[in-house]
Order: C-alpha cells, then sequence, then structure tokens
C-alpha cells in the first residue's frame, strides 16, 4: 500500500512540446481535492479537473527514414574525397567511430539525422 492513499498520475505534451509526468499525492479527501485544485491551477494542459478526462498525450512521431547515402561528388577543389553524400546536405564527414555523418544542422538548429556505417 502507499503512503499516499489518494493518489493521480497524468502524463501529458507541455505547449513547446516536453512530455510531462505529473502526480498529485495526499493522505486525505481534503488534501487531495486541494492539490488537485492547485495542480489544475498550475498545469491546466495536464487536465487535473475534478469530473473530466484527460486528453492522452499523442503518439511519438517518428523521423523519417533518411535516403540512402548517394555517391561522392566532387569537392569544391573538383577532387572526391571518398566519402558519401548526404541526400540533403552533400559530403559527409568521417566519424571517430567509424562510418560517416552529416555535420550539417536543420532549421531547428538539430544534427542532420543522416549517417552511414562503416563497411
Amino acid at each position: 500500500m502507499s503512503d499516499h492513499p489518494f493518489s493521480v498520475n497524468a502524463k501529458y505534451v507541455s505547449g513547446t512540446g516536453s512530455e510531462i509526468l505529473l502526480s498529485v499525492r495526499a493522505h486525505t479527501v481534503e488534501e487531495f481535492e486541494k492539490h488537485l485544485s492547485e495542480a489544475h491551477r498550475l498545469f491546466p494542459e495536464a487536465g487535473f479537473l475534478p469530473g473530466t478526462q484527460p486528453t492522452p498525450a499523442p503518439a511519438p512521431q517518428a523521423r523519417p527514414t533518411p535516403a540512402p547515402a548517394k555517391a561522392s561528388r566532387p569537392t569544391p577543389n573538383g577532387k572526391t574525397n571518398g566519402a558519401p553524400n548526404c541526400p540533403e546536405h552533400g559530403p559527409m564527414t568521417p566519424s571517430k567511430w567509424g562510418g560517416w555523418y552529416c555535420p550539417q544542422k536543420d532549421e531547428t538548429n538539430e544534427y542532420c539525422q543522416n549517417k552511414v556505417k562503416a563497411g
């Protein structure tokens, strides 16, 4: 048995896209109702309103599978460096772990996910 006989958890996605797990616990019904009201005031998107059902969190979106790397294209000096190309950004960079990665960032400042595993 829990230390708190009155307990509820809610999992939701904030307006910024962060996944949040929020718990409300209490020893008495009165405390629980007070804590539930406070949780609703602080986190209305969690659905902590007496008599309501929270909206389930949306399923996480899978990232699209990158297209296979294309053959290496010439570098600006006209020579091929032997690196595979990212289908979106061009020549890849050797990884210290083996293989190749794309060093470019997208519009959200995240690194491109295209990689080529070592032979």
